[in-house]
């Protein structure tokens, strides 16, 4: 969500996901001055990771009404890293459409794993459940200075930029429990043909330095990268790839055809005043990894014990519909077919994203 002035000298951007329980839910704001030539603004964001911890399967011991019973226990560990994160930037515009930004932050990091645990009598009936928190992990502090070069020239649809280019060229140091630098290379195209949009991105991220592996791994399946890739997908049809979509460094790229469906006369498919949507066609590919020895040769029996899985890219296509509600928020639900899931486990996966196109 986006609320601003007349003149836009004040903006307040406002985001919020909700994915599982109440625990996953995640939130940001921030607000932008650019009432002076050297504008800056402030933010803070509370963002939860979920990760599986751990799955178990072993014959237990209960008490249940006074008699002690013998169940099959299947339990599985969800662990959440919990960032919190206030943080403050200062930019200098060159141009109307190039600016320059320096900023810093303070982040917080706490862990906090939930064990989940059915329990199956000797004909394998669920005969109840139990839902535990486990003991929380130390967290940790971080600080980090950042620079970043940002262009941006595009003109902004129904609900996702309709033509020209941005890109963002950043660099971020961290000091305090951890140490290690961050390099994002992020620029997107759009070409207009009326009536559609064709538009590309290309985006690196990663992590380099001593502690470059040790924070929580950054996730290339997340819905805002690459759609499809729903923790049902990796925990049920395709467990093998969840070694292949994490990793302390990602690139993403992507293809969307949009075409404005319905609202102004002048862009829409079909003429409303009340219903904006845009229908989109698209193809995500991300990969993840952490080093580039990921990707040599898979060793099946290491000698440091390690799994060497070879890293490969992951695919995506599907459709999605944006609709922008009043100009408050855009909601993009959509049906993605993960391609790199194994044929015989290969299905349509629903989503709903809470954010304008890229």
């Amino acid at each position: 969500m986006l609320f601003g002035d007349v003149l836009g000298n004040n903006q307040v951007y406002a985001g919020l996901a909700l994915n599982g329980e109440l625990a996953d839910a995640a939130g940001q704001v921030s607000y932008i001055n650019n009432k002076k030539r050297i504008g800056w603004g402030f933010n803070a964001s509370h963002i939860p990771y979920s990760s599986l911890a751990y799955n178990t399967l072993q014959f237990v011991e209960l008490e249940v009404g006074g008699v002690p019973q013998t169940y099959l226990e299947e339990a599985i560990g969800i662990n959440r890293l919990f960032l919190d994160r206030v943080g403050g930037v200062v930019f200098y515009p060159f141009s109307t459409t190039k600016r320059v930004e320096l900023g810093g932050a303070l982040e917080f990091y706490n862990s906090r794993t939930t064990r989940y645990a059915t329990y199956y009598d000797a004909n394998g009936f669920a005969r109840f459940t139990q839902r535990t928190r486990e003991p929380k992990s130390p967290g940790l502090a971080l600080q980090n200075i950042s620079a970043a070069l940002v262009g941006d020239n595009s003109y902004f649809g129904l609900t996702a930029p309709l033509q020209g280019w941005r890109y963002r060229l950043g660099v971020e140091q961290y000091f305090g429990d951890f140490n290690f630098s961050t390099l994002l290379l992020d620029g997107r195209r759009y070409f207009y043909a009326k009536p559609v949009t064709l538009a590309v991105r290309g985006m690196a991220y990663g992590r380099f330095g001593r502690n470059s592996a040790d924070l929580f791994p950054l996730f290339v399946g997340q819905p805002n990268f690459m759609r499809g890739y729903t923790r049902q997908v990796l925990t049920e049809d395709a467990p093998e790839l969840v070694d292949q979509v994490f990793g302390s460094k990602i690139a993403v790229g992507n293809f969307e055809v949009r075409l404005p469906f319905t609202g102004p006369r002048k862009l829409s498919l079909i003429k409303s005043g009340f219903l904006i949507t845009d229908l989109n066609l698209f193809f995500d590919a991300g990969l993840s990894f952490y080093e580039r020895s990921d990707f040599g040769k898979e060793d099946p029996d290491p000698l440091d014990g390690r799994d060497h899985i070879a890293r490969k890219p992951v695919f995506s296509t599907g459709v999605s519909l944006r609709v922008n509600l009043f100009n408050y928020m855009v909601l993009e639900p959509y049906f993605a077919l993960p391609l790199s899931v194994p044929k015989e486990n290969r299905r349509w996966a629903f989503g709903l994203n809470f954010v304008p196109g890229w």
